[in-house]
């Protein structure tokens, strides 16, 4: 029942602890234009993964048969009904992060290969490497993860999201079938082998969150 494809454990909590670690390390050193654009950016990658997470976490904690029955039903339901709007803003999601990430490159001095418009960035010369070679890593990874549906987040979370819902119809068709507790521990197996740890995930956007507010 894994779902992290055969990569590193839980693909969307490294990648975005790596990008909190490397933003933390920038944020100092930008002008307040790169700032905005900056933040615009952080805010959309917050907006998608809370959208995963609000998806999740319905059905993360019905830990016991009494709950369960008395949740899962309106749960599943309102899963049925929402799920799809918020896939379609994930989906577009890729489109307003390249936008944003490409304005910063062509208009903040994010072009890692223009030297001249870095410096003009930082202003300072001494510390110019250091801050490149942070800028191209920030670049790389919003690459490699965000800016379209086939990058590393969309892909960990589409795999997730489908075994969520092929496990939920499964859950449902168990109760259905009067077997509560069965059908309570299919759905705690799930999030024991999903390696999808919500909590650390939730901790991350709250300092992702934090740092929105700094810039």
């Amino acid at each position: 029942m894994k779902f992290n494809n055969n990569s590193e454990k839980n693909g969307i909590e490294d990648d975005l602890e790596k990008l909190l670690d490397i933003v933390i390390k920038l944020v100092s050193s930008l002008d307040n234009k790169s700032k905005v654009a900056l933040k615009d950016l952080l805010v959309e990658i917050e907006i998608i993964h809370t959208k995963i997470i609000n998806i999740l976490l319905p059905f993360y904690k019905l830990d016991n048969n009494t709950v369960f029955q008395n949740e899962f039903r309106s749960r599943y339901k309102n899963y049925n009904e929402l799920v799809q709007k918020d896939l379609k803003y994930i989906d577009n999601g890729a489109s307003i992060i390249k936008t944003t990430i490409d304005y910063l490159i062509d208009n903040h001095g994010w072009r890692s290969d223009k030297i001249e418009k870095v410096m003009q960035v930082f202003g300072k010369k001494e510390n110019n490497s250091k801050k490149e070679e942070l800028l191209k890593e920030f670049e790389k990874m919003i690459y490699n993860c965000y800016v379209n549906n086939k990058k590393t987040f969309y892909k960990t979370s589409d795999i997730l999201l489908k075994q969520l819902n092929k496990e939920l119809d499964d859950v449902n068709s168990t109760l259905d079938r009067g077997d509560i507790t069965t059908a309570r521990m299919k759905l705690q197996l799930f999030f024991e082998e999903s390696e999808f740890n919500l909590d650390n995930i939730k901790q991350l956007l709250h300092f992702l969150r934090n740092i929105i507010d700094y810039l």
